[in-house]
């Protein structure tokens, strides 16, 4: 039986230019988002934009559910519970198109 590769997306950052409004690496555009009227171009692009950093947040989370074992008032928790705070509140932010 062949075996299915694992699909792998163009590296982050991405980032939002806005003439025309597109989602763009260094070297490569990943969508283009045209001409379209209306303010929420701009949110549909940032939250494309945000994809890599989403995915990141998500297997951070992932890694939490399996640190679910160790004292929750250890430092290395507490630490870590911090890490996935940052995490989550700038990928939020940039979903949403403002800093954090």
């Amino acid at each position: 039986m062949e075996s299915k590769s694992i699909a792998t997306h163009t590296p982050g950052p991405w980032r939002v230019i806005l003439a025309p409004t597109q989602v763009v690496t260094d070297d490569k555009i990943i969508a283009d988002i045209g001409h379209a009227h209306g303010d929420d171009k701009y949110a549909n692009a940032d939250l494309i934009a945000s994809a890599p950093d989403l995915l990141e947040a998500c297997k951070i989370m992932l890694e939490f559910m399996n640190f679910q074992n160790i004292p929750h008032n250890t430092n290395e928790a507490i630490e870590f519970r911090k890490y996935q705070k940052k995490i989550l509140v700038n990928v939020i932010a940039k979903a949403e198109g403002r800093d954090a």
